[in-house]
């Protein structure tokens, strides 16, 4: 390889020829110098290869003697030579090296060259680095993250699926029981430190066999839901509710007084009566019993709490249905139990289009 320092700015008297020679052979980044070729007006028109080494006669794919003393114009056009004029343009420009990335643009070939350019009299000195291996890694390691990321959001998806399997009731979508006990514990606490007031409802489907029976199960899913549905718009973001067995539900109301909390129950039983449920045979209503019960500092747990909605619930029932009953404790200084204000809880006469009646 004979090499023109004529055209490179380096001074013979510090360099043998013969070393250069070696250090160009033995260097496995491709090296190149290309000289500016001016028209009359001084505009860069071409460049002269002047130097190559055997690396950088491998990136572009032609042997010494089609590159050296020839210029860009005369070399194919997909050649990665061409590539690289305008960089050897911007550092005559600027005065100074610029490095950038470039893939070879030949068609099939997959590599990327770190080409950085220093700018040596009136062209420039190229140094060609392969670093396809580097940017496929970084694809690599990419993609792995992205993958990464996936499965973590997969993951964390079903993760979440398995809890609200969990703790929510499947047909309704309200808290199970499990969950509702385990929150309903939060709430005794919160209302025991801080001397709060704090109601527990239990709301059974009147009849509700004869809704499976004469409609079909699939009908009483309908109805169960729709209850749940009455009882999750009108109650408090705050208030717990829960499906904890069959045509069974639970609502638990933070900061609310028995006799609130029966008011509440009220109108849910008159809007549950209101409701209409489709059916093949049409459409038909239902009803619904309420126990409510007021928490009593001196419950020993929610459970006991639940005991008492459920002794008024059974009251209800027992009183005929569709209806309200709070029962009290003992210690609350009211009546132990009975309907609260009969007047207004008493039983609506008007017939729903068909109803399922004791």
């Amino acid at each position: 390889m004979k090499i023109r320092w004529d055209y490179v700015d380096c001074n013979t008297e510090y360099y043998n020829d013969r070393v250069l020679d070696s250090i160009l052979r033995a260097s496995v980044d491709g090296i190149a110098h290309l000289q500016a070729i001016r028209g009359s007006g001084g505009d860069i028109v071409d460049f002269l290869i002047t130097v190559t080494n055997p690396a950088a006669e491998r990136i572009v794919g032609l042997p010494e003697a089609k590159l050296v003393n020839y210029r860009l114009s005369q070399l194919p056009n997909s050649n990665f030579m061409h590539a690289v004029a305008p960089v050897c343009r911007q550092v005559l420009d600027v005065g100074r090296s610029v490095t950038v990335e470039l893939a070879d643009p030949r068609p099939g070939r997959y590599a990327v060259f770190k080409v950085n350019a220093v700018r040596t009299g009136d062209g420039a000195t190229l140094t060609l680095t392969n670093i396809s291996s580097h940017k496929r890694q970084e694809q690599e390691l990419r993609d792995a993250l992205k993958a990464l990321e996936v499965e973590v959001a997969e993951r964390k998806h079903l993760q979440e699926g398995l809890t609200r399997l969990a703790s929510t009731d499947a047909i309704t979508n309200l808290l199970n029981r499990r969950e509702l006990l385990e929150r309903s514990k939060r709430e005794v606490a919160t209302a025991r430190r801080y001397g709060r007031a704090l109601s527990l409802l239990i709301v059974d489907i009147d009849f509700f066999k004869r809704v499976n029976d004469q409609y079909g199960h699939a009908v009483g899913d309908v109805a169960i839901r729709t209850v749940a549905d009455i009882c999750r718009e009108a109650l408090r973001e705050s208030d717990l509710v829960a499906r904890i067995g069959g045509e069974e539900y639970v609502i638990v109301m933070p900061e609310t007084s028995g006799e609130r909390a029966a008011v509440t129950a009220e109108r849910l039983r008159k809007t549950i009566a209101a409701a209409e449920i489709s059916s093949d045979d049409g459409k038909f209503s239902i009803t619904a019993s309420f126990g409510v019960a007021e928490w009593s500092p001196a419950d020993r747990s929610i459970e006991t709490t639940l005991a008492r909605a459920d002794n008024a619930l059974y009251e209800a029932k027992r009183a005929g249905r569709n209806r309200v009953v709070l029962r009290q404790s003992q210690d609350q200084g009211t009546d132990s139990g009975g309907e609260i204000d009969r007047a207004a809880l008493a039983v609506s006469q008007a017939a729903p289009v068909s109803s399922i009646r004791h």
